[in-house]
């Protein structure tokens, strides 16, 4: 249990990216562990849709090594199909924004390559997961410019497209990181379109988390203190989603 362990005390990748990696622990788990892990992973990201998904996946096909392999051919698939159809209305665009470190994100950027004159991001804090997007297009040889947190609303007139994650959808709104409901309306004020890039397992409309999981118990200088990681989106201020 110690490899998912750490997994849940990850802090620096997304969603889709935790779920990837849970995938690829769970193929040579013993079965046994499997549920226990499903529960710790819950526990740890309860606002990310994908857990639920997975639970009833599980709950509805049973927890064997074929429906391990299908729950995994659906998951790859899931965000080979998002990048694919993703390409399309995003290669229009030269200029991009974003917000925390959405994996599909990421590949669709480095996808569209050539065709991206820059990126901007934020440092993403309390977990500075934007440091991260950022290396990873610069590795990719794309321009990005990080700005601190506070500063990437700013930015929003500075470029042709806004692009986000998100780690649960609904059919009115969506789950994202805290910061990214004024970026939204900000876009929308500016007339920049914003697109949420996510596999269709994120959708679940018949639940929604409790109001406690949006915010993150954070030790600095010894002190505790409850900050807010999450906040709801309204979907009517996105011009799209794109899912598989």
């Amino acid at each position: 249990m110690e490899s998912f362990r750490t997994l849940a005390a990850n802090r620096d990748l997304g969603s889709s990216a935790l779920l990837a990696e849970f995938i690829h622990l769970i193929q040579t788990a013993d079965m046994n562990r499997i549920e226990p892990a499903l529960l710790l992973m819950q526990a740890a990201f309860p606002v990310m849709a994908v857990w639920h998904f997975t639970e009833a996946f599980f709950y509805e096909h049973g927890l064997t090594r074929d429906t391990v392999a299908d729950l995994t051919r659906i998951v790859r698939g899931g965000k080979r199909q998002v990048i694919a159809r993703a390409l399309e209305p995003l290669k229009q665009y030269r200029t991009f924004l974003t917000f925390s470190r959405s994996s599909i994100v990421e590949a669709t950027l480095i996808k569209l390559n050539e065709r991206v004159d820059r990126v901007i991001c934020a440092k993403s804090l309390p977990a500075s997961e934007g440091l991260a997007l950022a290396q990873r297009l610069r590795g990719a040889r794309i321009s990005v410019l990080c700005v601190p947190d506070i500063e990437l609303v700013n930015h929003v007139r500075d470029v042709d497209c806004v692009v986000l994650g998100a780690d649960w959808l609904r059919k009115d709104d969506f789950i994202n990181k805290f910061g990214t409901k004024m970026l939204v309306e900000q876009a929308c004020t500016s007339g920049i379109p914003v697109y949420v890039l996510a596999e269709h397992f994120k959708m679940v409309n018949d639940q929604h988390p409790a109001e406690k999981a949006f915010c993150q118990e954070w030790v600095q200088g010894g002190k505790k203190t409850q900050i807010p990681i999450f906040e709801v989106v309204p979907k009517r201020k996105v011009v799209q989603y794109l899912t598989d």
